[in-house]
């Protein structure tokens, strides 16, 4: 019997895994981006030679949250070649570290790392002091010890990393948050605490400011407008010789510049901060750029030229964003679309149309593939007072089993008010904690904001039209409210779809395209 026993623990020796460990600070220096490189993709990014699969990466965490596309993994950590701690059960295995990406699928904007328990080992990273180029405490008691690093490996881009230790007396756990292009949240907090937040500018920031305005005049290369986008924020004060514009109105003009000049190139020849504030929180950076472009259309025309921009950027939780992008020399190759289309502004650009009524309507109209909706809305509300707004969606393709408009609020977690009309089968509002459908992981949801749905559960004839009116209560504190539209159409079930709009650079909470307009509040 003993030799029984002693055969299958040598059998078990022989076929267990080897555990594939790594440094911890030889993993950091893998998740870092190279000097001069452009993002790399959530799905694209391999640790390792490609020979010995360091991580392993969960099949099944490949998933959309609220924060963006994740992806997740598990890798053993080591410190001067010695497992960061063991997991102590009927017999003492290496413990691991769960390893979380996330990102747009256009760039990683943040990694973790957790250890898989907490034990009287203290897992942690080790970095070598010579990497670390800054060191800020943001919070130290008897409970929890905070700490943001700028590290710096040789020929990487500098990047912060948040080490955060729960202490206990079961044994400490550290987590560790990565962001690629900004400050954690903490060094924020921790430098108006101390009152201590200068105009002056910091290598690290220029290096970062360099490293996206690269990235955003090369997506203006790319042969999808919607590339470009990311860079903005969601309401663009200017946009050279527009103002007030929505990403929206960015995407139609790109789209037609797009057409026109079917290859562009952008070099960025030089930068200067001339300015940084900041204003309700907001860190502000007045960026002057000179770049050469050289753009030829389909027919073979060429132009080429300087360009002197002035860029505002903010700086978010997520990297810097464009406020506002005018010229103030030479030609932008903007101005080129522009010239062309003298009369292109906000309201024209998502086709709105003015009314006679004591306060001016606007409605925003568009169709795709048979079904066309529209949206009446006043062009200004008052804080605090009822304003109505009218939605209407004709079905001109064939009979459909079941079909739905929506408008959702996303300023907004939730809103009163009450219908006026509506011949949908059924018209309902969704606030925090309704449940509602969730297109990209195929499970209900919370509402993360307010939203109204007119659905006709019945048959949906072709050319046949579903509206709905509903009163609504103006919010105080905004000075804008925005509002997504979308609709669909189920022909024969709920596979078989037809939804509009089909593609758009926006999508509201349940994953679904949008199109986007705003309400000015007085």
């Amino acid at each position: 019997m003993k030799k029984i026993i002693v055969f299958i623990a040598l059998i078990s020796v022989l076929f267990a895994q080897p555990v594939i460990k790594v440094e911890g600070q030889e993993l950091l220096k893998s998740l870092a981006y190279t000097q001069n490189s452009p993002y790399v993709k959530l799905y694209d990014w391999y640790i390792g030679d490609g020979s010995i699969p360091i991580v392993k990466w969960d099949p099944n965490g490949n998933n959309w949250t609220p924060e963006g596309f994740e992806r997740k993994g598990s890798v053993y950590l080591s410190n001067n070649g010695k497992i960061t701690h063991t997991i102590v059960g009927d017999e003492a295995k290496p413990g691991y570290w769960d390893l979380y990406m996330l990102g747009n699928k256009d760039k990683i904007i943040k990694a973790t790392l957790s250890p898989n328990i907490a034990t009287m080992e203290n897992p942690s990273i080790n970095i070598d002091k010579a990497f670390i180029k800054e060191k800020i405490i943001c919070e130290e008691n008897s409970k929890l010890k905070d700490t943001a690093y700028l590290i710096n490996f040789p020929q990487k881009l500098s990047f912060w990393i948040e080490e955060k230790t729960i202490i206990s007396s079961q044994g400490n756990k550290s987590d560790y948050i990565i962001s690629y292009d900004k400050k954690p949240a903490c060094v924020s907090k921790s430098a108006k605490k101390q009152k201590s937040i200068s105009n002056k500018v910091d290598n690290n920031t220029k290096e970062q400011i360099k490293f996206f305005l690269n990235s955003f005049y090369k997506a203006g290369e790319k042969s999808f407008p919607a590339k470009a986008l990311p860079y903005y924020t969601s309401k663009v004060d200017r946009y050279f010789s527009m103002k007030n514009v929505t990403k929206e109105d960015i995407l139609e003009d790109k789209i037609k510049y797009y057409k026109k000049w079917t290859t562009r190139k952008y070099n960025l020849k030089d930068f200067e901060i001339i300015d940084s504030h900041i204003t309700n929180s907001i860190r502000y950076y007045v960026v002057n750029t000179v770049v050469d472009w050289n753009v030829t259309s389909a027919k073979g025309k060429s132009l080429q030229d300087t360009s002197y921009n002035i860029i505002t950027l903010i700086e978010t939780d997520n990297g810097f964003l464009i406020k506002s992008i005018k010229s103030v020399g030479g030609t932008t190759d903007i101005e080129l679309q522009s010239k062309e289309i003298p009369s292109i502004n906000y309201e024209e650009s998502l086709h709105y149309k003015s009314s006679t009524h004591a306060v001016k309507q606007k409605t925003i109209s568009f169709q795709e593939k048979g079904i066309a909706i529209s949206v009446t809305y006043p062009s200004f509300v008052k804080a605090g007072q009822k304003f109505k707004i009218r939605a209407e969606m004709i079905n001109n393709t064939r009979n459909a089993k079941q079909g739905g408009l929506t408008l959702s609020f996303p300023d907004m977690r939730s809103m009163g008010g009450q219908i006026l009309r509506n011949n949908f089968t059924s018209l309902k509002g969704y606030s925090t904690p309704n449940r509602i459908y969730n297109k990209r992981t195929r499970r209900t949801m919370i509402t993360d904001y307010f939203m109204v749905e007119g659905w006709q559960s019945r048959v949906w004839k072709s050319g046949r039209t579903k509206y709905f009116t509903v009163e609504l209560q103006a919010p105080k504190g905004l000075d804008r409210l925005l509002v997504n539209v979308r609709g669909v159409l189920w022909i024969r079930s709920k596979y078989d779809t037809r939804e509009i709009p089909k593609y758009s650079s926006l999508y509201d909470q349940q994953g679904f395209s949008v199109k986007q307009f705003s309400i000015r509040i007085q």
